[in-house]
């Protein structure tokens, strides 16, 4: 489902950066993304209540607050090159690792 729904994101992204538009391509995904959080989490909890251990609270917060910190750290190049790019996937990568490793 989450495929499906970002599939018109990606699509609108991948033109607009061919054209050169990059900002746009970011500020598109990260508005859908956003908003689609917001949207599913709260009426997800509206039907029953999401309970969040701390230590997942804690990874998520901390991987959060790095990748904002980097995202926005590259950002004042107005540029993300392939070296960035990657190191945004690493830090995904190392994340999805430890969320498996925790079982959170």
């Amino acid at each position: 489902m989450a495929l499906g729904t970002s599939l018109a994101d990606i699509a609108t992204a991948v033109a607009a950066a061919r054209k050169g538009h990059g900002d746009l391509a970011i500020a598109g995904c990260l508005g859908a993304n956003i908003f689609t959080l917001l949207i599913v989490m709260g009426l997800t909890t509206l039907v029953n209540p999401l309970y969040v251990s701390s230590e997942a609270l804690w990874l998520n917060g901390s991987v959060f607050l790095i990748t904002a910190m980097l995202f926005f750290g590259y950002m004042i190049s107005m540029k993300i090159g392939k070296l960035k790019g990657v190191v945004l996937l690493l830090v995904y990568a190392i994340f999805l690792a430890l969320s498996t490793i925790m079982q959170i």
